[in-house]
């Protein structure tokens, strides 16, 4: 279980700079919001396929019987946090400009 925390708390501090720096060149909301996304996208799920295929349990009996299915469920949660650190960090960026 220790292992799933650390992916997405892992996740969620990779989106989060990511989307801050496209926040920060392009001056776009909503291209920084999709960039939160899609990272949250791609290292969830491609997690949660690795993780798939390393364990035999969810091989044999699909992924519902372990605890794989939370990091595809916490995509939604990561990108929610994300959008709220975006409104906080755009209106320090204009109360600095």
């Amino acid at each position: 279980m220790d292992v799933f925390i650390i992916i997405i708390i892992m996740s969620l501090v990779c989106s989060t700079i990511s989307s801050t720096l496209v926040l920060k060149k392009q001056q776009h909301k909503p291209i920084s919001m999709l960039a939160a996304f899609i990272i949250n996208a791609v290292l969830l799920i491609g997690a949660f396929c690795f993780l798939t295929n390393l364990n035999d349990e969810s091989k044999l009996f699909g992924a519902g019987t372990t605890y794989l299915y939370i990091m595809v469920f916490t995509i939604p949660v990561n990108t929610w946090i994300n959008f709220l650190l975006l409104i906080v960090i755009q209106t320090k960026l204009t109360k600095q400009s």
